[in-house]
């Protein structure tokens, strides 16, 4: 990420580097690179290491304050205190099967939506984490893992590169029920081992291929087959483990 824009630059253009420093580091808060309780760099490292001027660095510290994943103390500086200081709701475990297929209806609803508007929204440096958390994916189920937290991952730097803090927590509330769906659609898989891997990598290549086209339609396309797929895993036992 560049910016060579200051206090003298356009309002427009400083605003739009704020979006993304902004999601840039709610993506950090939220994959645990910066932990709950932990210390943000100085503003002065921060905004070198971003490569931002320290007044677009502040709007976004501001954002994220009013997210509630970090505070403020003077003398300390910004300490996080997310990953999920303010969320939309807080999705319980499934408890039922019915639960189960009700996240998967909400998923099928909001998820390829999330793909479309991050293939036109995401910057390069979203891209590149995007591009990482499907290949730690891919190593991660090449070594006969599940691989739930990478997947989780991938999708929620998608959701991050859309720059819409609520569909970064909505990704983030239903971890848990996205989680057990992935462990009873490997426990119901008939497929042979290196079936339910092809299977895998297909469906999210398929998914990082489209957004690095920045092509909103084949996205969504891409999301919301990988959704229904994975449904079927569960309900109807065919195919991969995720």
């Amino acid at each position: 990420m560049s910016d060579q824009v200051t206090e003298s630059g356009s309002r427009a253009a400083r605003g739009s580097l704020s979006e993304g420093v902004h999601a840039t580091i709610r993506e950090r808060i939220a994959s645990g690179e910066l932990s709950k309780g932990s210390l943000l760099p100085r503003e002065e490292d921060l905004a070198l290491q971003l490569g931002v001027s320290r007044t677009v660095l502040r709007e976004a510290l501001a954002r994220l304050r009013h997210d509630g994943l970090i505070v403020s103390k003077r003398g300390t500086g910004n300490r996080v205190v997310g990953p999920q200081g303010k969320t939309i709701f807080e999705a319980a475990p499934p408890h039922s099967i019915a639960d189960l297929e009700a996240c998967y209806e909400f998923r099928l609803g909001i998820e390829p939506e999330i793909a479309a508007l991050a293939s036109q929204r995401a910057e390069p440096d979203s891209l590149r984490r995007i591009t990482e958390a499907a290949r730690r994916l891919e190593i991660v189920v090449a070594s006969g893992e599940l691989g739930a937290e990478q997947d989780l991952a991938f999708h929620a730097a998608i959701a991050s590169a859309t720059q819409n803090h609520y569909y970064i927590q909505t990704i983030a509330a239903i971890a848990k029920p996205v989680e057990i769906g992935m462990q009873i659609a490997r426990m119901l898989s008939s497929g042979a081992p290196a079936e339910r891997l092809a299977t895998t990598i297909s469906e999210h290549r398929a998914i990082l291929s489209a957004l690095q086209e920045k092509d909103a339609a084949a996205s969504r396309a891409a999301m919301e087959r990988h959704i229904i797929a994975s449904q079927r895993r569960v309900f109807v036992g065919t195919g991969g483990h995720r």
